[in-house]
């Protein structure tokens, strides 16, 4: 299993604990350092743009989570993240979401809260159209997490909490989201 933006490694930890094998690229070198010292991972600092640490290599599971809208060349990056997961191997994504309810319901709200360095912004259907150009076919998506008290539409007004969050898991509704695609045979 492959990390990108592996931060502390508490992701890869708890993978090499089920048993996969891991690597991460982090570009905080306090970050890589505590993986290594601390939970022993191999965790590379450098840059997944400029290096070519992972040449020739490829894995079963490709995770990056609220990494890829940080970089300005989505193509590159995806491109990348293809040629890294095994035929019939997984990428493993986490990302903020255009269908949520602060982009849907508050976009004023979205706008003056949105970072600087997010370059690209997905919502799943998006992603998921994107991914089968690369060869993915989407297996699972989800939203990270439920917040009735932001959406300003029908849903936040009239849904129970519980209700809401039902309603987001069938149609991926949430301010963030993970999705898990399956790399097509090639």
């Amino acid at each position: 299993m492959f990390e990108l933006g592996s931060a502390a490694g508490f992701f890869l930890d708890e993978a090499r604990k089920s048993g996969y094998q891991v690597t991460g690229l982090e570009i905080s070198p306090a970050e890589v350092e505590y993986s290594r010292k601390v939970l022993g991972l191999d965790v590379h600092c450098t840059s997944f743009l400029r290096e070519n640490v992972l040449q020739g290599r490829s894995f079963d599971v490709v995770a990056a989570f609220f990494v890829v809208e940080h970089f300005l060349d989505a193509d590159f990056v995806f491109e990348k993240l293809t040629d890294l997961v095994k035929p019939e191997g997984f990428l493993f994504l986490g990302l903020p979401s255009l269908y949520g309810p602060t982009f849907q319901t508050n976009p004023e709200e979205w706008f003056r809260t949105h970072p600087s360095d997010h370059f690209w912004d997905y919502s799943p259907d998006s992603l998921k159209k994107m991914l089968k150009g690369y060869g993915f076919k989407t297996e699972y998506k989800k939203p990270m997490s439920y917040h009735p008290s932001r959406d300003r539409g029908w849903r936040g007004k009239i849904l129970s909490h519980r209700l809401f969050a039902c309603l987001s898991d069938l149609t991926c509704y949430g301010d963030t989201f993970h999705l898990i695609a399956q790399k097509r045979q090639t």
